[in-house]
This record gives C-alpha cells, sequence and structure tokens, in this order.
C-alpha cells in the first residue's frame, strides 16, 4: 500500500510540472539579456490608444511568455517628435527564433513635442522611474486610457500642475487619481482645475498650455441667512464672470460650484470671490496662461 501511494505521489508531481507553464519574461529584461532583439514604429493611432507597434524576435531556443511591462521608454527617429511609453502590460507567446508583432498601449512622455507620423520609427531607450511606473500600473487597474490618465503622466514627465489632472464630468475618477498621485508623491492637493485641449494629429505639438476652462469648489457656512454673489474678478476688481448675484442663503453650509470660461480671456491673475455686498468671503487666485 505504501509503495503504490508512493507512486502516485510522483506522477501527482510531474503531472503539475509539465502543465506549469511557460515562463514570463518583462520585456525590459529580454532586452537587457539580449533574449530578444525589438524594432518599433508609430500605428497612426492616439497615443493614448494603442500608438506603438512592435516586432519582438527570440533570438534563442526557448519558449516564454514575454510582458510587455510598463514604463518602457521608446524614442523616435526624427527630433521633436514624441517619445512614446508603455501602458498596457499586454502578453505575447514566443517561439524560439521566431517573430511575433503586436500594438501596444501607450502614452505621450514628452508633452511638447509633437505626434508622430504613421509608420515613424521608434527604438528602446529605457525605463522610467518607480513612480511614473506604478502611475502606470494605477492607470491600467482602473482603465484610464484617456486625457485624465495622459494628463497625469505628464505630471510626471514634464512637471505639469496637478491642477490639470481633472475631468469637470467625472469628479470621482479625478479624484480617484488625484488621491493616488497625492500619496504618491507628498503633492497638495490643488485649490482649482483647469481644462486644456491636449492635440492628437500627427505633426502637431501633443500640448496647448491655453487654459480654456478654471473649474473651483467653495464650501461655506453661514451662521445667519445672507445675501450673497460670486464672481470672476480681475486684478483691477472688476466683476467679468458673474455666477449669481445678491442671492439669499440661509444659516447652514453651502457648497459653491465655479466654471470660469477663460478662452477669449487675456493672461494673468484672476481672483474667485464670494462676497456679502463689499466683503470678501472667501478667495481664490487663479491663473490664466
Amino acid at each position: 500500500m505504501h509503495r503504490i501511494i508512493f507512486f502516485l505521489t510522483i506522477g501527482l508531481v510531474q503531472t503539475i510540472a509539465v502543465y506549469a507553464g511557460p515562463t514570463r519574461i518583462p520585456l525590459s529584461q529580454a532586452i537587457q539579456q539580449h533574449i530578444v532583439t525589438v524594432s518599433a514604429e508609430a500605428t497612426g493611432n492616439s497615443y493614448m490608444q494603442q500608438g506603438l507597434k512592435l516586432t519582438v524576435k527570440n533570438t534563442g531556443s526557448l519558449n516564454f511568455i514575454l510582458v510587455m511591462n510598463q514604463g518602457l521608454i521608446f524614442i523616435p527617429a526624427e527630433e521633436n517628435v514624441q517619445p512614446l511609453i508603455l501602458a498596457g502590460e499586454e502578453i505575447m507567446p514566443m517561439q524560439p527564433l521566431k517573430e511575433a508583432t503586436i500594438n501596444v498601449q501607450t502614452f505621450c512622455a514628452n508633452s511638447i513635442a509633437s505626434a508622430p507620423q504613421k509608420g515613424m520609427k521608434y527604438s528602446y531607450d529605457k525605463v522610467a522611474d518607480d513612480k511614473l511606473v506604478q502611475l502606470l500600473a494605477f492607470l491600467k487597474q482602473n482603465r484610464m486610457f484617456n486625457e485624465l490618465g495622459q494628463n497625469a503622466v505628464w505630471h510626471f514627465t514634464n512637471g505639469h500642475s496637478l491642477n490639470t489632472v481633472y475631468e469637470v464630468n467625472n469628479e470621482f475618477t479625478s479624484k480617484k487619481v488625484l488621491d493616488f498621485i497625492t500619496a504618491l508623491t507628498g503633492a497638495q492637493m490643488p485649490e482649482y482645475y483647469v481644462k486644456t485641449s491636449p492635440r492628437t494629429v500627427a505633426g502637431q505639438p501633443v500640448y496647448n498650455p491655453k487654459v480654456l476652462k478654471i473649474f473651483a469648489t467653495f464650501e461655506h457656512e453661514l451662521q445667519a441667512s445672507k445675501n450673497l454673489s460670486l464672481g470672476i474678478y480681475n486684478e483691477q476688481g472688476e466683476m467679468i464672470q458673474p455666477v449669481f448675484e445678491n442671492r439669499n442663503f440661509g444659516a447652514t453650509g453651502h457648497r459653491f460650484k465655479v466654471e470660469f470660461e477663460a478662452k477669449g480671456v487675456p493672461a494673468g491673475k484672476y481672483y474667485i470671490r464670494l462676497k456679502e455686498d463689499e466683503t470678501t468671503l472667501r478667495e481664490t487666485m487663479v491663473e490664466v496662461k
């Protein structure tokens, strides 16, 4: 009886070993160890989508699963074109001495550069720093392959203000990514948020710093009923955009939302003010670039 149990145990171990599956190897490791060679080209898709096609050749005699690990930066063959950073963590089976291709999720890694033309050649450069890699993992986990995710990436690659990491129609998700970034970096939560308009047209700079809208929220507690006004003022103290004027509010806590149309406004400093007659109760300075 003991001998039968022993043989059954050995058979089970052998079965597990046979079906363990091929090894998973990160692309960065495979490149560093010369396990694969990689070439890349722009797909013509938006840089916030599957912006690169990778052609990978297995130079060895092993089967394995290649993982397109997040944070790998590919640089273009031409100047003034955006580098692209991998974000999707896709996988691809590799056979000995065979070549395979895959389109991969990307983000732009330099906001002052231009979007690439379809077919433009790219080459592997380096792996991004650890905090950016952590952000990319967070964006994938929360399916933020969009402008919100791109603005979060530009905070790390180009030092963009955190107040650009915002979508007015998705405040919950905006707060979620901002909470993650502030916990990761120790940065302060913005007092207000701005909307800009990234470009995706090939050959054009991808980021326009011109502020189109500014969003702010005031919370204020009233001990007694009061008539209040809320609006945007220029540096000369003139109200240029009212939100409401001389409106009565009861004795309780209030939350006021402001949407400042800044598209046609000259660059400079402006002030969002909550006032009772001529007395300013709350004020936030905002800047239009």
